[in-house]
């Protein structure tokens, strides 16, 4: 074995004692652009390994584009016009953006033909603050061959309940339906709707056409506009004539007042064993149904029913929230006991029509239906409906302000 050489250490250098190394002149080193070896040598003990095939030296940088000299200062700039050297104010920055010349995008070229190129030749114009406005240019594209029909937002689906034939002469009359009414075509099914009915009552085709038309496309009133229009013909100087108009809300019918207490005395007596202040409520009821005219005092009936409510509310914990309106409210549902007063010169049913979908105020309008439509009307108490009528001010005490006395009635069904 050969003895490794002592490391040494230059003390002039003041190194550390190192093994010597070999000489590094910049003329032992390999060149930068020298090519690389074909193949890879091979060594001792490693895996044999294919040629490679040979690798191109990456491309040069290219010199990157000249720049030209800086633009001198405006002469307006008041950095340079020898000013304080202070920025424009907010106010003289409006003024200047007012002042300054809007950015009109250029004209479309090669506009096709046809729909598209109506939008963006109107779209074009308007920005230059000439031409069509925006309804009359989205009218002018719709009138391109093969351009779609446009249809009527928010237009309800309804279901027509009830018409009075013999309203509809007036009805025809009214200057916000007349142009509307033009457009209505006969359609083929018209003739065998209303199969059911006896011929007497069934409607003619065009009375029928001509209510759905008004009642689905014309601009229903909400309780705000009903008071509105009712103003306006108690303030006619040659005298009031009741208005024709389109209303739209939540028809609530109201039950009769009677037939509300015996529902409410029917729906409680299972809850009558053991409850005693309930037994004994109910024995007084009794008592003073006795009174000749009692069935007909129907402020009394509305207190008494009260009380009963009240009664089983604080004396009966078993029964869950609502249970009690539910079941009289099934009860009067069924046998259809709507509320009934003697108005315009016979009996009718009465409701009470809110905002409904048009939301608004709060308030309310009575409104009166025939007493022959106890039978056909849906089995809700509450719905949502647009009907024509004539406006009235109040009838009875227990009125609102407003009332319509109906002559078509429809069911809002979306």
């Amino acid at each position: 074995p050969h003895a490794s050489p002592a490391p040494t250490s230059d003390p002039a250098r003041g190194g550390l004692p190192f093994a010597p190394q070999p000489d590094l002149a910049p003329s032992s080193l390999p060149r930068p652009d020298a090519a690389l070896p074909s193949a890879v040598p091979a060594v001792p003990g490693a895996l044999p390994l294919a040629n490679l095939p040979p690798i191109a030296p990456p491309p040069l940088v290219s010199r990157p584009p000249a720049v030209g000299p800086i633009a001198p200062a405006s002469a307006d700039s008041p950095w340079t016009s020898g000013g304080p050297g202070i920025a424009h104010t907010i106010g003289q920055q409006a003024a200047d953006a007012a002042s300054a010349p809007a950015l009109v995008p250029a004209r479309p070229q090669g506009a096709s033909a046809g729909l598209a190129g109506a939008s963006d030749a109107a779209a074009w114009s308007v920005q230059l603050g000439a031409g069509p406005s925006s309804n009359e240019a989205a009218h002018a594209a719709a009138a391109q061959p093969g351009a779609p029909k446009p249809t009527a937002l928010h237009r309800p689906a309804i279901e027509l309940l009830w018409l009075n034939p013999a309203s509809l002469p007036r009805i025809r009359k009214q200057p916000q339906w007349k142009e509307l009414l033009a457009t209505v075509k006969p359609r083929p099914d018209d003739e065998d709707l209303d199969d059911d009915l006896p011929p007497a009552r069934r409607l003619p085709p065009k009375d029928r056409r001509d209510a759905l038309a008004i009642l689905t496309r014309g601009e229903p009133l909400d309780i705000d506009g009903l008071e509105a229009a009712l103003h306006r013909a108690l303030e006619d100087p040659d005298g009031f004539i009741p208005p024709l108009v389109l209303a739209e809300g939540e028809l609530e019918m109201q039950f009769d007042e009677l037939e509300t207490l015996k529902a409410t005395l029917a729906a409680v007596t299972p809850h009558l064993p053991g409850n005693t202040r309930l037994k004994e409520l109910m024995d007084r009821i009794q008592e003073a149904f006795k009174t000749p005219w009692m069935q007909h005092a129907n402020g009394v009936l509305e207190e008494l029913t009260t009380q009963v409510r009240d009664t089983f509310t604080q004396t009966v914990k078993t029964a869950g929230a609502g249970y009690l309106d539910a079941m009289v409210e099934r009860t009067l549902l069924d046998g259809r006991h709507y509320q009934k007063r003697m108005a315009f010169g016979q009996p009718r049913l009465r409701g009470l029509l809110s905002g409904g979908r048009l939301g608004g105020t709060a308030r309310k309008a009575a409104v009166y239906l025939p007493e022959t439509l106890e039978k056909e009307l849906p089995r809700f108490r509450r719905m949502g409906v647009r009907l024509l009528g004539e406006i009235r001010s109040q009838g009875e005490s227990a009125d609102p302000r407003v009332v319509v006395r109906a002559m078509a009635i429809a069911r809002l069904l979306s």
